[in-house]
């Protein structure tokens, strides 16, 4: 049944006593309307049969389900680089760790923090692309945010060996409407993607040679279509 325009905010629970609500129109449309299209994570990297075994919330494909590879042997994904055919696209950082979180941070921010959204003047740019650029360490790392939310103290974005020290980390850490990240449809923190996101900082960031993951390679790959619009 469709709700109204203005959402339902108390439509279940998202677990006993945390009530969980159906956004707005417009909240919908300020995550979905900010990147290159409107349906998200459907994106080269996001489809990719090349799947991250450590990210967040992981699950085996049921059978069925569809992938890159696939939806180009179908016919349905036309005039990708013979890279990509070739070889499905994935995120190729220095570790793991640095892979999965470098992967979520694209997969559940980048859609509002990328370079065409309305928020682009904030500078802080999360999306990972098959041509090779890794925006989130050029703008996310040992950089001041640009935004100090209410109730914080905290300045720089990411401090490498230091997630108690990291905006980023405090607001995924926090419910708290001033300072929370996502800003909006979430009662609940992702405790699984907040321990990958200070293993990271902590295990990869905090190593002498620099940042694990700052010299992040991709497949040299750029789809056509809708995904092409996408940061993979």
């Amino acid at each position: 049944m469709l709700v109204p325009a203005r959402g339902v905010k108390r439509a279940a629970e998202s677990r006993p006593g945390v009530p969980y609500g159906l956004p707005s129109v417009a909240d919908c449309r300020a995550c979905h309307e900010s990147g290159g299209a409107q349906v998200l994570g459907f994106a080269a990297l996001q489809l990719s049969s090349d799947r991250d075994p450590l990210a967040p919330h992981t699950t085996i494909p049921e059978p069925g389900s569809l992938d890159l590879d696939e939806l180009i042997c179908r016919g349905l994904v036309v005039g990708l680089p013979a890279a990509v055919v070739a070889r499905a696209p994935r995120v190729r950082a220095e570790t793991p760790t640095a892979r999965a979180a470098l992967g979520y941070l694209h997969g559940n921010c980048a859609h509002c923090h990328n370079a065409a959204s309305p928020i682009a003047s904030l500078g802080l740019f999360l999306s990972v692309r098959v041509d090779g650029e890794c925006a989130a360490l050029a703008t996310a790392v040992a950089h001041e945010s640009q935004y100090r939310p209410t109730g914080s103290a905290i300045e720089t974005r990411i401090v490498p060996g230091s997630p108690e020290a990291s905006l980023l980390v405090a607001r995924v850490a926090t419910r708290q409407p001033a300072i929370q990240m996502p800003p909006m449809a979430t009662r609940l923190v992702d405790e699984e993607a907040l321990a990958l996101i200070t293993r990271w900082i902590v295990e990869d960031l905090a190593r002498p040679s620099g940042a694990a993951g700052a010299a992040v390679l991709l497949t040299p790959a750029r789809s056509s279509g809708d995904l092409s619009q996408e940061e993979p």
